[in-house]
């Protein structure tokens, strides 16, 4: 019964008496609840659209038939360490719509290759690029100093018609042509390196302009730009777009050098040429640790200006990153590739996290070289029994001549060689520690 005190009360069904001003309380309180509940479902709905809030497994495994439709590629991050990137490739090839997402079809071919990779070991390790606890060593890595104007001032197009502007040869990533000055006689030869379309691709010309390529060229100025001090690198005159400029090799590669030498059959030089291919690759890997990896080694990136052997194109080469959380440590990577040739190292052909010890491994090869007069490898075995080779941890074949040869430069030379064909990478000396047991010997 309501009454008009303030001890009036109102009586339930039960007898059980509620003040008059709590029941405003109750009903406050009972919104509040339906009003919390209306946004976990709101909530709910939007991450059940945004697939990014939830872990991939969990949404594969609770994809209704209409999210079946769609494509969802791997997370970068997780390259290939779990069969969750196999899942996700054969979905990939199962469907023909596409979800627009900022990885492009190249990048998936190669996860998808090494998804399907039988060497693949199934670990799991920082990914530099996606991994936020992968910082760059210092602000140069993310820097550019294009210098357009100084190449326009080149007048190529008067050069053309004056045969002062000639096509010299052309590489895997870059035509290049040489640019000579012949006004006043004074000014040096100049090699200009232009990234060129892929080879046997239709869209090759489209291609040549992705981001991805452009990076590739500031990369390699860049690299040259801090490496100018040392004598063993090539220098850099100007850099712009896919355009670089430098100095031009008047003295051929260090692949044809080789041959020369094995004609000539010189001991001593040997031993000279490849102390200095060890201090070209040293001062890449300088400071307190490596912040840069060539990643692609040979006897032709070595080229010889004014007589001196200079380490240049550094189009594949890697950026390395530090680790935050241990500052003297670099961040590993993973580098796909289907065409590797056999003068890579044994943790490439695994397809295991990669560091520095690559280029070392890449040196001994050389070696093996102007050591035995053979490519390594060529005579012993095929390009997929010299991966599984390298793998088992085998070494290539030495000749017993060569083996239990008397002469000094020969001994260096095995010994250097033995020493960058180190299996463990975190065994493998440094490539100073190759130039200094060379240089000692010279």
């Amino acid at each position: 019964m309501i009454g008009s005190s303030k001890e009036s009360r109102y009586k339930g069904e039960e007898g059980i008496v509620w003040p008059k001003k709590k029941s405003v309380m109750v009903l406050f309180f009972l919104a509040l609840f339906l009003g919390v509940l209306t946004l976990l479902y709101l909530q709910s709905n939007f991450m059940s659209n945004h697939d990014y809030f939830r872990p991939q497994s969990t949404f594969i495994a609770n994809a209704n038939e209409d999210q079946q439709k769609k494509i969802y590629l791997p997370r970068l991050i997780y390259l290939g360490t779990t069969e969750e990137l196999i899942e996700h490739t054969n979905l990939l090839k199962q469907q023909t719509k596409h979800r627009q997402i900022d990885v492009d079809e190249h990048s998936l071919t190669q996860h998808a290759y090494i998804a399907h990779d039988k060497n693949y070991k199934q670990v799991n390790f920082r990914n530099r690029e996606f991994d936020e606890e992968c910082i760059a060593m210092g602000s140069w890595q993310e820097s550019s100093f294009p210098n357009c104007n100084q190449i326009y001032e080149l007048e190529l197009l008067h050069k053309l018609t004056t045969d002062q502007f000639q096509y010299v040869a052309s590489g895997g990533w870059n035509d290049v042509f040489k640019v000579i000055d012949t006004s006043l006689g004074l000014d040096p030869s100049l090699a200009m390196k232009v990234l060129s379309p892929k080879r046997g691709i239709k869209e090759g010309l489209a291609d040549k302009y992705k981001i991805r390529n452009y990076e590739r060229v500031r990369q390699d100025a860049i690299i040259l730009e801090r490496l100018s001090s040392s004598k063993h690198v090539m220098d850099i005159v100007g850099y712009c777009g896919a355009v670089i400029i430098g100095p031009f090799a008047d003295g051929g590669t260090m692949d044809e050098k080789i041959i020369k030498l094995l004609r000539k059959k010189a001991s001593k030089e040997k031993l000279k040429l490849m102390a200095d291919a060890a201090k070209g690759l040293a001062d890449i890997q300088s400071g307190v640790i490596p912040s840069i990896v060539h990643g692609d080694l040979t006897s032709k990136q070595y080229m010889f200006v004014n007589g001196v052997l200079q380490l240049g194109d550094f189009n594949q080469a890697i950026l390395l990153k530090r680790n935050s959380t241990s500052p003297e440590t670099a961040c590993k990577f993973h580098r796909i590739d289907r065409d590797y040739g056999v003068f890579r190292s044994p943790e490439e052909y695994s397809h295991l996290p990669q560091t520095a010890a690559v280029d070392v491994w890449a040196l001994g090869s050389i070696i093996y070289h102007v050591l035995t007069g053979k490519k390594v490898w060529k005579s012993q075995y095929s390009k997929k029994e010299a991966e599984k080779a390298m793998i088992r941890g085998e070494l290539p074949m030495i000749e017993d001549s060569i083996a239990t040869s008397s002469d000094p430069v020969d001994q260096a030379l095995l010994s250097a060689f033995y020493m960058c064909y180190t299996h463990n990478p975190q065994q493998r000396p440094m490539a100073k520690e190759v130039a200094t047991y060379l240089e000692e010997r010279w």
